[in-house]
């Protein structure tokens, strides 16, 4: 049975970066004081660097995705 989740009003973003050494995609949250314009690579670079296993951003190509709390399910 599929559920909603009652969060806060706000509207998650994230980072989705398609690795094609690795062969899958990794979610990086963008935190929500994070500017929009701001340097979204560093934040991958950074995301790779604390748990990346190996992983470079010369291998990605990424995008910015928003999630509201809505569309959000637990299955």
């Amino acid at each position: 049975m599929t559920k909603k989740y009652k969060f806060q009003p706000h509207v998650y973003e994230y980072i989705w970066v398609l690795d094609a050494s690795f062969g899958d995609v990794v979610r990086i949250e963008i935190p929500p004081n994070f500017p929009e314009n701001g340097n979204h690579e560093g934040l991958i670079i950074q995301a790779f660097k604390d748990e990346g296993n190996g992983r470079r951003l010369t291998d990605c190509d990424w995008m910015i995705g928003k999630a509201s709390p809505e569309n959000i399910y637990v299955l």
